[in-house]
């Protein structure tokens, strides 16, 4: 890996000059990652030829790069006190004893992920390395989505996402947090040296058998880098659309229009709700050896036998519009665009449903009636938004009880009040989990979603090419369209959630559309 040499200079890997290197190369050869490589070049820190529409560097123009801000480069982190690294070790330890996970199990799991980054431990603390694996290990054995480390003064907070919901691990001293996140950039191959400007990066490990994908985010602060990391399950089990968590009712129409053999499919909600799973289950369904699916992602979760899949980098000019030009002279069938993000996108993804593909996309949106109008206020016309659009989807995600320290409760009449519950409702039996080992004290074990879901109907197509928000709400209510408020009572009466999840995950408003 690339490390400061002097002021203002990266040094890079000797070698022979002459040979043409292209991006990837040279930013290994720098031991940087390629969208450092570019911002460098842009900014004119390096120099390359531009060869085609590719830019190559000979090594011999790799040997300095010169550092336009001239400062000096971020020390190395001191290596923490031993006693400090092994009080930490001993907490983190008992919580995964706690967890199940035996005593030989554990330093088999921690000396197997040592040996996956020994080939970039050179510099590094062995006692944060392991320290760090440790951590590793007791995210992904929690299901963590996301790994926080974040500078607070004294401390510092080690904090893991589980079912949407941060929830703090440990706290450090401070002096150890730099140390931690120097491993994380060494297995990422970040650049040590850079501690001012954010840097992103990634790597593939196996932690009990299991391959997970890291992303990982540096932030300066003003105690220090804050990381957050995230962490993908490469063999988590991709759900059936039937087993996603819609309605019986819902779920019959969506499957039927899924047959449908082009429109636009629309799926929308808020970051971390789960659109990009609905979706890879209704391109899984699709997914036959007579149908061509490509898709622009960003980023690629998962991968898939039989679709063609295109990650967007926006640095070097691949964006969603790009994209969505490109695959529509690779004459698919099924196309899905990571997200409409602006009028051009809008414009090309509604084209392309009125020109024979089936096509999937995602926005942000409060519900599926804001959805489907969304596309008007970006520029789309009414007649052909109501003309391309198959249905609209919005979904959320609400924690589910724990199974086993489930049990019945009294809410507090404020609580039923926030609700709007009919008097009829007022008197059901409600749930919510105590906390136990299994839910790690949470109350909570896993999550399910809420589906609303509204079909392009010949009423509800009529509705939108009016513009009339009054009439497109009666004409998805009669096409069978319920909110997502009166969708998540249903779980709530069933004893699956909580009311605080109900009140948490759906809107307000829903409340008065509600019959």
């Amino acid at each position: 890996m690339g490390r400061k040499a002097g002021k203002g200079h990266v040094a890079a890997r000797t070698g022979q000059p002459g040979l043409l290197l292209g991006t990837a190369q040279a930013a290994e050869e720098l031991g940087v990652s390629p969208s450092t490589l570019r911002r460098w070049l842009k900014e004119g820190r390096l120099q390359g030829r531009k060869v085609g529409k590719r830019w190559r560097f000979e090594r011999s123009e790799l040997g300095s790069v010169v550092d336009l801000n001239v400062q000096e480069p971020a020390p190395a982190a001191a290596p923490p006190t031993q006693s400090v690294v092994e009080r930490c070790e001993r907490q983190l330890d008992a919580l995964l004893l706690e967890g199940g996970l035996g005593q030989g199990k554990l330093e088999e799991a921690v000396a197997d992920l040592d040996a996956q980054v020994n080939a970039y431990a050179r510099g590094s603390d062995p006692a944060a390395r392991h320290l760090m694996a440790k951590l590793l290990l007791h995210a992904v054995r929690s299901t963590a989505s996301d790994l926080h480390i974040e500078p607070m003064g004294q401390r510092a907070k080690v904090r893991q996402r589980i079912d949407g919901a941060l929830a703090q691990v440990l706290e450090l001293p401070n002096e150890l947090a730099p140390s931690l996140t120097d491993e994380l950039k060494r297995w990422t191959c970040l650049d040590l040296g850079v501690r001012r400007v954010p840097q992103d990066g990634r790597a593939v490990l196996s932690v009990e058998g299991r391959e997970v994908d890291l992303r990982i985010s540096t932030m300066p602060s003003l105690y220090g880098e804050t990381v957050a990391l995230r962490i993908l399950d490469r063999h988590v089990v991709l759900l059936d659309v039937d087993r996603l968590g819609f309605e019986p009712a819902a779920l019959e129409r969506y499957q039927r229009i899924l047959r449908r053999p082009n429109g636009l499919i629309l799926v929308s909600g808020p970051t971390g709700c789960g659109k990009t799973t609905t979706i890879y289950a209704s391109l899984r369904a699709l997914n036959t050896p007579d149908r061509k699916i490509m898709t622009a992602e960003d980023p690629v979760e998962y991968t898939f036998d039989g679709i063609t899949q295109t990650p967007i980098d926006e640095a070097s000019g691949l964006g969603f519009a790009r994209a969505a030009r490109t695959m529509l002279r690779q004459a698919p069938n099924v196309m899905f665009i990571g997200e409409v993000r602006d009028p051009e996108v809008a414009q090309l993804v509604v084209s392309a449903a009125l020109t024979g593909h089936l096509v999937f996309t995602t926005m942000h949106a409060n519900d599926a009636l804001a959805a489907s109008t969304r596309l008007i206020q970006m520029g789309v016309k009414p007649f052909l938004v109501s003309s391309g659009l198959q249905c609209a989807v919005a979904q959320r995600l609400v924690r589910l009880n724990c199974p086993e320290c489930s049990a019945p409760y009294v809410p507090k009449p404020e609580e039923l009040d926030a609700l709007g519950l009919k008097e009829d409702d007022r008197g059901r039996t409600f749930h919510r989990g105590g906390g136990c080992a299994r839910c790690h004290q949470l109350g909570f074990r896993g999550r399910a979603a809420v589906y609303e879901l509204l079909e392009f109907t010949r009423e509800v197509r009529d509705a939108v090419a009016e513009g009339s928000a009054e009439r497109l709400a009666e004409a998805a209510r009669a096409s069978g369209w319920r909110p997502l408020r009166e969708v998540a009572l249903d779980k709530l009466f069933r004893g699956e959630t909580t009311i605080e999840e109900v009140l948490r995950e759906t809107c307000f408003e829903d409340r008065a559309r509600m019959v």
